[in-house]
């Protein structure tokens, strides 16, 4: 990052991938490190020096190259990131943050540091806490990875600590010594950049998706099963991110561009480095409303050599964008050990327009407080951004009514500068405030409804205004921020926003609004429920289509989440209070929601009457309560052959929550007259019924499904020992063929079983055990075969290996399954890691493909990854079967099985022809035209 004076401040990485002088105690699945102790500051006692520093380098004599190099800090360990202040410099190394003074700007530090935060998580050295930077509002804001966990404390405020599982951005205000989470979610994120509108951005490192857009308060998309849950249980949903359909896999750094000194295509372009790939990839941004999507403009950066691993980029004075250069021939977890990556030889890259380069020398420092609020006007982002950075470090009152007035009088980017430095100098006062609050420009009114927001407090006139705003304003993104501010106010303040958000008809189909404005109303039903009770008791808010959906599911959902009987009890209010059929279908099917998986006993008699008068629910939801008769009327309607296949599916769907033998033939019919889908819900439901018979008709009817249906049927048989036990005696009695069973069954038969069950299936298909080094002979042959050379063979052939071998779990321009991770982005060029991922699945499993044993209580054994999970059940996606919904209370124990889904072994019967179609294809740089 350039200081103001032109120079470039580097931080040096060159402890990883260990802190210094610590040891691993254990590391579990996802390479997440437990060490011996927890790393002293610098300036304790018990510091241990590291490798790492922060240099400062500067371009002496005006030819463009930065010559001089001067050492600013030294002996550092897993620091990540700096940010300046007034009198010294802020420095992140997990777990601290840091602050050195330099009073005399002489480049040297006046001491020990202050530790200002202490907690930050060093599990894992790919995803530490990095990326400082200052928001606009004076904030100084930073990224979470997303292997580690962190339990921050406000040193000296003897508040209790924030804790946090897995990726997020998170920010600190050094004056009022504040620590909080800004937004949770996203990919494992190494960057942290604002836009001229104050907009959060960061990198994704995910496939498909450029990066993530932070709304204060905002979930999004996280790998759930290895980065742990969002915070809130009860967020019912979360963010995408910035999605580009043909991005590759990995964004690591994201950064907008801003300066005007490139060709013009790249102006306001999102610029991300993919180190896998080693390219600095371009792309145009489409807004609609606060929602991004990204398309390719083109590839800014390309290189054959395997080393060059771009991971940062960051723009300078000139408007060149500056790359990092990580310098690492594998970039791998797995092999990072083995010190081929190389400490000497990162480098700094420009990349500039064509023509006569002139450098850039300048010192801001140096201009008046007058010359920097005017640099506020320039067109470069840089340059307001630093000239902002100064006026907030010097605290100068002297041009409050320059400012005053462009924020009076101005519009766009000016009258915004305006306020952030007002705010910044402390002069977001009341006439301020109303100002920004009534102004023409909509980012000046967003963020005077933000600033409020953060002093956790309105006026009467002030919060008369926001719900003016909410019921009128004609901008999606002041309306976003009305939402986040809600959640910030007490009640009944920030309900009154929420009520007058919900009117907002046009919002109701936008793809972030609803969830936002749930966000906020679900921040008042903790405690405050009652509160949130009556605001339904206006029966005009029904009226409105965002109340219809998704708020009322959601809010009952909420509501009987918590299952006490004061919360379900105002479950009963909610549906006495819907003046119609639909409304309370409404509520009833978030209700249903919140019980899935749950018997429905021991409801409050108010809810059972209010459910009553509501019509009683579906079928499904009168099954889960054990309403009396209700079992002879799933009966009848699963014997008409008129019923609609959904009706269908969701009565067989609730039988297999409660397992009443009654109902056993009858779903043992279904397997015979229901449709592909029918069936597969069926054998999902059948699981919980533990009789015999139930193994030996699946087993008898397995010949006559489909291949999908024999998926979930194999997922039904190796749910339990003895029904495994059942279909291997029909195997070898001929009643099931051989061939019938795909090696991924028998790789997860073979987890499951125990020592009797497993000599049968080594009389079956053989036992593995004498096959230890079954990889290495397997990857020996495929280098012999593959050898060094550019591989040339049908592609037409090779796309259908792909599908027959590959196909059912990964997806490869855009055909095959989602069972395992998607293989478009993946470094497909690289044949040695594409050899290890296929002969050594076990080597490195990549994140949200771990495999699991699940048991349970009632003798289920099942196994697959977890695909989805709240407080009450966890979803699991086995290899070709259908999701199986568990309720955790029936959960004896969860194992990671530390083996890949994958089987090994999967091109032993490929002939060397057979195996140079294949990897033509899955080295191709796109999809063939099969027109």
């Amino acid at each position: 990052r350039f200081d103001e004076r032109g120079r470039l401040w580097i931080v040096q990485y060159r402890q990883y991938p260990m802190p210094a002088g610590l040891e691993i105690v254990s590391r579990d699945e996802f390479w997440r490190n437990t060490y011996d102790q927890v790393p002293a500051p610098p300036g304790d006692a018990r510091f241990i020096p590291g490798a790492d520093m922060i240099t400062i380098h500067e371009d002496t004599n005006g030819d463009g190259n930065f010559d001089k190099i001067t050492p600013f800090l030294e002996g550092l360990s897993f620091a990540t990131s700096v940010a300046w202040d007034r009198d010294g410099v802020w420095v992140l190394q997990p777990p601290y943050l840091l602050y050195y003074k330099d009073e005399d700007h002489n480049d040297v530090v006046d001491g020990d540091p202050e530790v200002h935060l202490k907690g930050f998580g060093i599990q894992d050295s790919h995803s530490i806490a990095n990326s400082l930077n200052w928001g606009p509002d004076g904030w100084l804001y930073g990224a979470q990875g997303s292997t580690v966990t962190a339990s921050i404390e406000v040193v000296g405020s003897g508040e209790p600590p924030i804790k946090s599982v897995g990726q997020l951005m998170w920010r600190y205000h050094p004056k009022k010594k504040v620590y909080e989470v800004f937004s949770e979610g996203g990919g494992n994120i190494w960057s942290c950049q604002f836009d001229s509108k104050g907009r959060l951005f960061a990198g994704a490192n995910e496939g498909r998706k450029l990066g993530y857009h932070y709304m204060q308060g905002s979930y999004n998309k996280k790998n759930f099963t290895k980065h742990g849950e969002l915070s809130n249980p009860h967020a019912y949903g979360y963010f995408m991110g910035v999605e580009e359909p043909d991005s590759k896999r990995v964004t690591t750094n994201l950064l907008i561009y801003e300066e005007e000194a490139l060709p013009s295509r790249y102006d306001g372009a999102i610029l991300t480095a993919n180190a896998l790939a080693g390219r600095l990839l371009a792309s145009s941004t489409d807004v609609t409303g606060p929602t991004f999507h990204a398309s390719p403009i083109d590839v800014m950066v390309d290189s054959d050599d395997r080393w060059f691993r771009p991971v940062y980029a960051e723009v300078g004075p000139d408007g060149a964008v500056y790359v990092a250069d990580w310098y690492d021939q594998q970039v791998n977890h797995f092999k990072n050990h083995e010190g081929r990556i190389s400490l000497a030889d990162g480098r700094i890259y420009r990349v500039r327009s064509e023509g006569n380069y002139q450098p850039t020398s300048i010192d801001l420092a140096e201009l008046t407080t007058r010359e920097l609020v005017e640099l506020l006007k320039d067109p470069r982002r840089w340059y307001r951004d630093t000239a902002r950075r100064l006026l907030n470090e010097r605290q100068d009152g002297s041009e409050l009514s320059t400012l005053s007035h462009w924020l009076e009088y101005e519009t766009g980017q000016v009258a915004l500068e305006a306020l952030w430095v007002l705010n910044l100098l402390g002069e977001f006062d009341t006439k301020n405030r109303i100002i920004a609050l009534n102004h023409k420009d909509p980012y000046v009114r967003k963020w005077g409804v933000r600033l409020i927001g953060d002093g956790r407090t309105a006026s009467a006139a002030e919060l008369s205004k926001l719900r003016t705003m909410a019921a009128n304003d004609p901008h999606i993104e002041v309306r976003q921020q009305l939402a986040s501010t809600a959640k910030r106010l007490q009640s009944p303040e920030g309900l009154t926003l929420v009520a007058e958000l919900l009117k907002r008809d046009e919002d109701a189909s936008d793809p972030y609004m609803p969830m936002l404005v749930w966000w906020a109303l679900e921040s008042f039903c903790s405690g405050d429920e009652q509160q949130v009770v009556e605001l339904f008791g206006d029966r005009r808010l029904f009226d409105h289509a965002m109340v219809q959906s998704p708020i009322l599911g959601f809010t009952m959902r909420r509501l009987a989440s918590e299952g006490t009987r004061d919360y379900l009890r105002a479950c009963a209010q909610l549906l006495k209070s819907a003046p119609d059929s639909k409304s309370r279908e409404s509520l009833l099917a978030g209700f249903e929601t919140a019980f899935r998986g749950r018997a429905m006993t021991g409801l409050p008699e108010e809810l059972v009457e209010a459910v009553s008068e509501a019509g009683g629910g579906s079928l499904a939801m009168q099954i889960r309560q054990n309403i009396p008769g209700v079992f002879e009327r799933a009966k009848v309607l699963l014997s008409n052959g008129t019923t609609s296949s959904l009706d269908r599916q969701r009565t067989i769907e609730a039988l297999g929550e409660v397992s009443d033998e009654s109902m056993l033939d009858t779903l043992l019919g279904q397997l015979l007259i229901g449709d592909s889908k029918t069936k597969e819900i069926t054998l999902s439901a059948l699981r919980s019924y533990n009789y015999r018979r139930v193994a030996e008709r699946v087993t008898e009817l397995y010949p006559t499904f489909s291949t999908q249906v024999q998926s979930a049927a194999l997922t039904l048989l190796m749910s339990r020992l003895n029904w495994i036990d059942i279909l291997l005696n029909a195997i070898k009695a001929g009643r099931v063929s051989l061939t019938s069973i795909p090696r991924e069954s028998i790789d997860g038969m073979r987890l499951l079983a125990d020592d009797e069950i497993s000599a049968k299936i080594d009389q079956i298909w053989g036992s593995i055990s004498s096959l230890p080094n079954e990889g290495d002979n397997e990857s020996q042959r495929l280098r012999q075969v593959l050898n060094d050379k550019a591989i040339v063979g049908d592609l037409f052939q090779g796309r259908q290996q792909y599908l027959q071998r590959c196909g059912a779990c990964h997806s490869l321009h855009n055909e095959g399954g989602a069972i395992g991770p998607e293989l478009t982005g993946y470094q497909r060029d690289d044949r040695e890691s594409l050899l290890l991922a296929i002969t050594k699945p076990n080597t490195e499993i990549r994140e949200g493909f771990e495999n699991y044993v699940v048991r349970t209580k009632d003798g289920q054994s099942l196994a697959g990854f977890i695909a989805d999970k709240d407080d009450h059940v966890i979803v699991l996606r086995p290899v070709g079967g259908q999701p199986v919904v568990i309720d955790q209370a029936n959960i004896s124990s969860i194992d990671a099985a530390g083996v890949s889904l994958m089987p090994t072994g999967l091109l032993n019967d490929l002939s060397d022809q057979e195996l140079t179609y294949l990897f033509s294809y899955l080295q191709s740089p796109q999809p063939l035209n099969l027109k």
